[in-house]
């Protein structure tokens, strides 16, 4: 007696890379890996068992009715052998054997499979001699069904018909083969009969024999997930991924992910798609949130060739929702009410979480935007502004931070004297008139001293000065003056006092005291030069 196959055989059968993965003689007791049953109770339980009656290559089959009483031939068994000992052992010369009305009789098997086949077929032989009982679609038949569901138990409504028996006698043993839908996890073998006894009957019915099932191994299917940005600001993004090798119609990819290399890889299911099969292409993935997310394709073309799962991402990706912050600081000589009397040297820094900053743009007084490479300078007297902010890898861009009031005042106040240099009054009551040049900080002093005595202060909006009295001979007037930082300026104008003085002093340039120095050491050289020579 043989044993059912129940995993996975090779067989010299067919093509090489074809393998049996079910195979059943019925030889024996029925078999405990079928399940059967009678769907219609209208005429009580007649259902599928094993006999000796007929068979193809060994010694038994099953039948349709082996089992149940017979309601058309006053309540006797569907298989009757006169109380000659168990219907199972007796010889084929002493059945008498007819199937009862209202069948619905049916016998499922799950098929065991492995992942890597690419097609089904079913092959079985059948003997079969029925009659009309008013069936919808005429004679009492036999038929074959199939289910693609992955429940435990699937319900009968579940399959569909794959096969059925066309002609009331088969005239012997017929062999027949049936390709499978893709995706079929179980089988059912049935008999159905009508409500009326058969015309002519009774009839046996229907026995089949020699069950197998072949699966044909399918070539290796690839899959990658490409066209990926290394980062994003987007809570959904797209990517595409490539399918290879055994591509059919059915075709279809799974996506795997991980967040910040945590725990395992995930299948990505959404609401919509809760098996999360996709179509090879465009894939639209939409994030938890921010985070590393590593990914991963898997593509299969049915239930039995499916790409072997990887164990490293395809492709990593950044989702960065949030923008980076940068900060600056200033460096310079502090000097009175927020004042600079140095240049002023920016520094930036920036920083971000997750994909990294990518740049900082910087401007002084709304000029054009510029990269920030490295610390700037801005040494221009003024009252600055300056601006910036930080963009990360993610395209996620910081408000523009705004530094106001960077104000610079390097330089003290430049006099320029309304006479000229060497000039001449003629007499001692004079007045000068000067000009001051405007600060960017204001003034804060402005005073002078005659001949190198004390200073007087001058009111800050005062551009004269009145001398009386003056000597005959030179004289000179050294005017001092301090901007809102403090940076002092001295400005030296020499004229003389005497009868020969023109009518009116024209207005000139004045000379700085280091300017008149530069003038005074050699005239100084030269006098001593001359006293020595005279000694």
């Amino acid at each position: 007696m043989s044993v059912p196959i129940l995993g996975v055989l090779p067989t010299s059968v067919g093509a090489a890379d074809t393998q049996v993965i079910l195979s059943e003689d019925f030889e024996g007791r029925f078999p405990g890996e079928w399940s059967r049953g009678d769907s219609n109770e209208a005429s009580d339980q007649d259902y599928w068992g094993t006999t000796q009656y007929r068979s193809v290559s060994s010694s038994h089959s099953a039948y349709c009715a082996a089992i149940g009483e017979n309601s058309q031939y006053g309540g006797a068994s569907n298989v009757d052998i006169e109380g000659r000992g168990d219907p199972f052992w007796a010889s084929p010369s002493d059945y008498t054997l007819r199937y009862d009305t209202n069948m619905d009789s049916y016998m499922v098997r799950e098929l065991d499979l492995d992942e890597g086949f690419a097609s089904l077929t079913l092959r079985f032989s059948y003997w079969a001699m029925t009659g009309s009982s008013l069936t919808s679609l005429g004679d009492d038949y036999l038929w074959i069904s199939a289910t693609t569901s992955t429940d435990r138990d699937p319900d009968l409504g579940a399959y569909d018909r794959v096969w059925r028996q066309t002609v009331s006698d088969s005239s012997g043993w017929r062999s027949v083969a049936v390709n499978l839908p893709q995706g079929t996890t179980w089988i059912s073998i049935n008999f159905h009969s009508g409500p009326m006894t058969p015309e002519g009957g009774p009839y046996i019915g229907a026995f089949v024999d020699d069950v197998q099932v072949e699966a044909e191994v399918g070539k290796e299917i690839f899959s990658q997930i490409t066209d990926l940005p290394a980062s994003t600001n987007q809570t959904s993004f797209s990517f595409t991924v490539v399918v290879d090798g055994d591509v059919d119609q059915w075709t279809k990819v799974e996506i795997y992910y991980r967040i910040n290399g945590i725990g395992e890889f995930k299948q990505y299911t959404t609401a919509s798609n809760p098996m999360g099969r996709w179509d090879a292409g465009t894939v639209t993935f939409r994030s938890m949130g921010s985070g590393q997310y590593e990914l991963f394709s898997r593509a299969y073309n049915n239930l039995w060739s499916r790409e072997t799962m990887k164990t490293a991402a395809d492709a990593v990706i950044i989702v960065d929702a949030v923008p980076p912050t940068a900060v600056h600081a200033l460096s310079g000589t502090l000097a009175s009410d927020g004042w600079y009397s140095s240049a002023v040297r920016v520094y930036i820094n920036a920083t971000d979480d997750s994909s990294g900053v990518l740049s900082i743009s910087y401007r002084w007084d709304d000029d054009e935007w510029a990269q920030y490479r490295g610390p700037v300078t801005m040494e221009e007297n003024g009252d600055h502004v300056l601006q910036y902010f930080a963009t990360d890898n993610a395209g996620n861009s910081q408000a523009v931070r705004t530094v106001s009031n960077i104000r610079l005042d390097r330089l003290g106040p430049v006099v320029t004297f309304e006479a000229t240099q060497g000039c001449n009054f003629p007499h001692g009551d004079i007045t000068i008139g000067f000009d001051l040049s405007e600060p960017a900080s204001g003034i804060s002093f402005i005073g002078y001293s005659v001949d190198g005595g004390m200073v007087i202060s001058l009111s800050e909006s005062v551009r004269q000065i009145t001398l009386t009295g003056l000597d005959v001979g030179s004289h000179n007037i050294v005017l001092t003056a301090k901007d809102g930082v403090g940076n002092p300026s001295q400005t030296l104008l020499q004229f003389t006092v005497g009868d020969a003085a023109e009518d009116d002093p024209v207005v000139g340039t004045a000379l700085t005291v280091a300017m008149l120095a530069v003038i005074a050491f050699p005239l100084a050289g030269a006098a001593i030069m001359l006293s020595r020579r005279k000694s």
